[in-house]
């Protein structure tokens, strides 16, 4: 890898998974949180061929060092795991019983009642059809339907609603 920026860089994770060691430039992103910040592989200084050969050096004449760093960065790459991942966005029904309730906002005399169907959030102002929410993450959902987002705060029984530039307050009716 040799990029200024690289978000999350597969053919490092690919690498590692293959058990291949890896040499990287130092980059804006993901790369030193897969490295460790090269405590599972080394890096180099972006744009600095001496130090990018001195790394390589460094492998030609030490490569046990080199797989001892491939071995730990296999344990490390097992945290980004499509399941551990997915697991980080899951929604249980529970959670989303607690943003149940009807909402009104003192900037928008409009009224919004939050139901779930099995394990969807349901959205439906006054007068409006009800809409299927889609999560994003933990208490924020979106519809791409009416181009907003939901920011639900649980503990303050109230959402954020953003919609073309508005950021509107609601809060739950007791």
């Amino acid at each position: 890898n040799s990029s200024y920026f690289e978000g999350f860089p597969n053919s490092v994770v690919e690498a590692i998974n293959f058990g291949l060691p890896v040499i990287s430039s130092q980059s804006y992103g993901g790369i030193n949180e897969i490295l460790l910040n090269g405590k599972c592989g080394t890096i180099f200084r972006n744009g600095n061929s001496v130090d990018l050969a001195n790394k390589i050096q460094n492998f030609y004449n030490n490569p046990k060092k080199f797989f001892l760093k491939t071995k730990l960065a296999k344990r490390n790459i097992k945290r980004f795991t499509l399941k551990k991942n997915i697991s980080n966005y899951e929604i249980y029904p529970e959670d989303l019983d607690k943003l149940i309730g009807t909402y009104s906002s003192k900037t928008m005399p409009l009224i919004i009642e939050v139901t779930r169907e099995d394990n969807t959030l349901i959205i439906q102002g006054t007068g409006q059809p009800k809409i299927s929410l889609e999560a994003v993450e933990r208490n924020i959902f979106k519809s791409n339907i009416v181009g907003a987002e939901f920011e639900f705060n649980p503990e303050e029984n109230s959402f954020i609603l953003r919609q073309n530039g508005a950021k509107i307050k609601f809060v739950k009716n007791n």
